[in-house]
This record gives structure tokens, sequence and C-alpha cells, in this order.
């Protein structure tokens, strides 16, 4: 296996995010894993890096390519374990920089309100993040089989703008949000792999997060009592695990702090817009969040309240 990381950043990536990647390599050859690493710099249109940057990435002909925001550091064993999953799309999470912790990303509301949970602990989702998502060779050339608008450059080498941010259906959608609706409309499945450290970093400030441990705690998680058993039970572990440990309402990724978040799903902004008597794209106001995630946010709404 071959796999390219692609990095877009305006000056240079953050030293931490250097050190993960050192500390990845050794793994990464253990396990028998070619790997190179392509960087865009200075681009002010994350869409645009993006594009550049598969094009880079696509022209060593790797069998993956995970990008990786510029702002992050990682555990190297997990991004391993992300490599090594069969899916052609695979995100990880990540925590917004706030000091409440949540994380980005919306899942699939399963029955029960429980996230939809693989045998191998992935989590069904709708939305995800691109600043930990592998994409395949393979899911690229399905992309660009069906959005053929979205292919541009020379014919005889074409890039693709697989990050299309911008209108759609009367909402402002971020480029990475953009892309996992484009994927889904394409009826293919997105998941998300919970149990990798990762922290965002900004400045001197850092916000260490691990998806599957915050599941954990959250009401209903497998580190609290599940609803309906009893402490001892011998299914009551199992049963945490079959719903990923959490019992909360799947589409909330949690401890929203009254912060809204950086990209608003567009059915939640809907909904609440319609709780609020307006009409979303009239209500919907631009965000500029300076991490290269651009979106529009429902002024005074909250995801998923």
């Amino acid at each position: 296996m071959k796999v390219v990381f692609a990095t877009a950043t305006v000056k240079r990536p953050c030293d931490e995010y250097l050190a993960a990647l050192e500390a990845s390599i050794p793994l990464l050859d253990g396990a028998g894993i070619e790997h190179a690493a392509v960087y865009e710099v200075g681009c002010p249109y994350i869409s645009s890096a993006r594009a550049t940057l598969l094009r880079k990435a696509m022209d060593t002909e790797p069998d993956a390519v995970v990008f990786i925001d510029h702002d992050m550091s990682w555990e190297p064993a997990g991004l391993n374990r992300l490599l090594s999953t069969d899916d052609d799309v695979l995100a990880a999470t990540y925590r917004y920089r706030l000091d409440d912790e949540s994380y980005m990303g919306t899942l699939i509301d399963g029955p029960e309100h429980r996230p939809v949970v693989r045998d191998d602990g992935c989590i069904a989702a709708e939305l995800v993040p691109a600043g930990f998502l592998k994409v395949t060779k393979r899911a690229v050339h399905k992309f660009m089989g069906a959005y053929p608008d979205l292919i541009f450059g020379p014919r005889f080498h074409p890039s693709v703008d697989l990050f299309n941010h911008g209108a759609h259906d009367g909402l402002w959608w971020g480029e990475d949000y953009a892309f996992s609706r484009n994927w889904r409309a394409m009826g293919e499945k997105l998941w998300i792999m919970p149990d990798i450290s990762i922290t965002h970093h900004e400045g001197d400030k850092s916000f260490p997060g691990n998806f599957h441990e915050f599941l954990l705690r959250q009401p209903g998680g497998s580190n609290e009592r599940i609803p309906g058993h009893r402490p001892g039970d011998a299914d009551s572990g199992r049963d945490a695990e079959r719903h990923g440990g959490h019992r909360a309402a799947a589409g909330d990724l949690g401890g929203r702090g009254g912060e809204p978040s950086d990209h608003e799903h567009r059915h939640d902004v809907r909904d609440d817009a319609e709780r609020a008597g307006g009409h979303p794209a009239a209500d919907a106001a631009p965000a500029d969040h300076g991490d290269g995630h651009d979106g529009r946010r429902n002024p005074g709404m909250v995801l998923g309240e």
C-alpha cells in the first residue's frame, strides 16, 4: 500500500504536526506502507488548495490520500489503524478549539437515537470533517464519474474539486461538509473511526481529545449504567459497545457550551430557522473561523439544540 499525506498551510505546519508525522514513519515502515507527503502553502482558498493537493498526490499513484490539517497532532498507531481499515472514505474526528469539549461532524441518527456502530467500532456519519480524512484512489475515481461538472484542467491531466464549498439548496456549505453531502448522495457511506487520539492546536494552546473516550463518558456510555440494565448484567457492556457507548442523540457530538458549530449541518440549520420562524438562507450569516473552515451559522441557534 502507498499513502500520501496532504496538508494545506499558510506558512508551515505546527511543530506538533511535524513531530507526529516523524513519529508515524517507523510504524508505517513496519507495516510495509509506502509513504510520501505533499503540501500547498499560502493558498487562501481551502477548496482550491485541497484540489491542488489531490492532483499532486495522485501524480505519485497512491492507493490512498490522507488529508491532515496543519494544526493537528495524532497518535501514530491511530493513523495506522485508519489506513488498515478497508473503507474508501474514513474520517477521524477531533475537538473544536473550544474549552468545552465537543467534536466536529454529525452522526447518523439510529434506532432510539443511538449511533450506528460497526463490529470494528466505526460509527456511521452524515457529515465528517476533513482535517484527518482518508480518501482512496478508488473513491476519487468514483467521485469524478459522479460529478463531471467538478472536473477541471487539461483533459490529459484533470483535477477534481473534491471539496467544492459554496451555496447549495439555499444554504452555504463548508468544503468538508459539501464533500460529505456529495459522497453520500452517490449512495456511499461515511464512517468515523472514533478511537484515535488527536490534538487540535492553536498557538500555545492545545485541545486534546479522543471521541471514543468522550462517548464513554456520556449518559448511557459504558462508564455509566445503560437504562434497563442492572450493574453487573452480563450483556450491559456489550450493549454499550453495540451502541457506541453513547445513548445521547446521535446527531449531537456533544459539549456545545452555547457555542454554534463551525460547520452547520443543513437539516439542523433548517430546523433551527423554522423554529425561529425565519428562512434559513435569510437567517444564515457568514462566519470566518480563521482555520480554513468556512460555513454559515444561524445567529443564536446551536447545532442540534
